[in-house]
């Protein structure tokens, strides 16, 4: 079951921007009719798109896979001039950097912290553990920045009937 704050961060969000993703995650963001960019590893910005034939002019590309169609597709791009939401999948440890240099400048109004990375399990399972860090939850809330722990996103997605 969804919390408020996660329902609500899905229904009011367009761009979302994503950092260290599985891909079953920015193809549901699209299926779902989002804006999806990412920040990868190189600090660059990243568009993502999901096209049926493969392309030749990609940064990055991921094949068709356990009945996902077409191919997952990632762009450098310009970054971004604002986002809804932030999503990572990274360790609590680098949650601080990834909020302060990526997610208050772009202007999220959420920090999603997805279920199903090794130090996060699934909200249902124990939903008093934090997932992030006490310094990363301290700078979202100076900025406003509602946080969001412990939910995968396709399965939210579902929930809300929006794949």
């Amino acid at each position: 079951m969804l919390t408020k704050e996660a329902r609500e961060a899905l229904e009011r969000s367009r761009a979302i921007a994503l950092v260290d993703w599985y891909q079953e995650v920015p193809r549901a963001l699209i299926a779902a009719g989002y804006e999806v960019g990412g920040v990868g590893a190189d600090h660059k910005a990243k568009r993502y798109t999901v096209e049926d034939e493969k392309p030749t002019d990609t940064d990055d590309l991921f094949a068709p896979k356990d009945g996902l169609p077409g191919y997952l597709v990632c762009r450098h791009c310009a970054t971004p001039e604002r986002i809804d939401l932030l999503g990572t999948y990274r360790p609590p440890e680098d949650h601080l950097d990834i909020v302060t240099r990526i997610a208050i400048p772009l202007g999220a109004k959420y920090f999603w912290v997805e279920s199903g990375a090794d130090h996060v399990t699934d909200k249902t399972k124990n939903p008093e553990t934090p997932y992030t860090s006490d310094e990363a939850r301290t700078a979202c809330a100076a900025a406003g920045i509602t946080v969001i722990e412990g939910f995968s996103i396709p399965r939210a997605l579902a929930e809300l009937k929006r794949t």
